[in-house]
């Protein structure tokens, strides 16, 4: 992939691009999670530490340390227990054991560079996603959003089991393999999609596209296709 700001965490800032996969210098231990925003990315290794590399004009890379890139991937001081995490552009959040969201870089906990508890999120979620400016919960069956505004509940994603957020989209799988997305930044906007006669049971969503694993083992994508990314 593109090289510049440090995003390959192959050791140099400004590289040309990649067609090969590269190792990424500084990981101490093997990874379990990862994460990959605009141009910074971070990993969850199997201790449940978390280490970033990329852009850090934000603080995204959450050590605390001047805002320049790293090519390299630096320890983010002070997490432990992370079970989930997510990067959004130009910030990133973990889920920790016990249910706690912290975030740093620009993000819905505010401006920080080292991890900040996100206040106000429901104490018993389970799943985050990020979008290009906000964060998706997962609590029990509830979607909660947080933006520059504290977390909220979207009661039209209620009967939840995943989520995944792109751009400025939250989506929702049902119990009945039915998705559900709202768009905007009241979550105004409401799109329902029924992947055909077998239900889903994974998906990932893009901004205008998603992709879904069928119940029966059939993979299917639905939505725009100006790029061909319908496969």
């Amino acid at each position: 992939g593109e090289g510049s700001k440090g995003r390959l965490g192959n050791g140099t800032v400004e590289r040309p691009p990649s067609w090969a996969p590269v190792p990424v210098v500084g990981l101490p231990s093997d990874g379990k999670a990862l994460a990959v925003g605009r141009d910074h990315a971070c990993v969850v290794l199997r201790t449940g530490a978390v280490h970033c590399w990329g852009a850090n004009d934000h603080g995204q890379l959450g050590n605390g340390g001047p805002k320049i890139p790293s090519p390299v991937a630096l320890p983010v001081p002070g997490l432990e227990g992370v079970i989930d995490i997510t990067a959004g552009y130009g910030f990133t959040c973990v889920l920790q054991e016990g249910g706690a969201v912290r975030c740093w870089g620009r993000s819905p906990a505010g401006p920080s560079s080292t991890p900040t508890l996100l206040e106000g999120a429901p104490p018993e979620a389970t799943a985050i996603a990020a979008g290009d400016r906000h964060l998706a919960i997962l609590a029990g069956v509830q979607v909660w959003i947080a933006d520059a505004k504290p977390p909220r509940r979207v009661a039209a994603l209620a009967g939840a089991r995943q989520i995944a957020a792109a751009a400025d989209r939250t989506c929702a799988l049902w119990r009945d393999g039915a998705i559900r997305c709202a768009r905007g930044k009241s979550s105004e906007r409401m799109e329902l999609y029924r992947p055909g006669d077998s239900p889903a049971v994974a998906f990932a969503a893009a901004s205008t596209h998603l992709c879904v694993v069928l119940e029966d083992g059939r993979f299917r994508c639905i939505g725009e296709d100006e790029l061909g990314q319908l496969g």
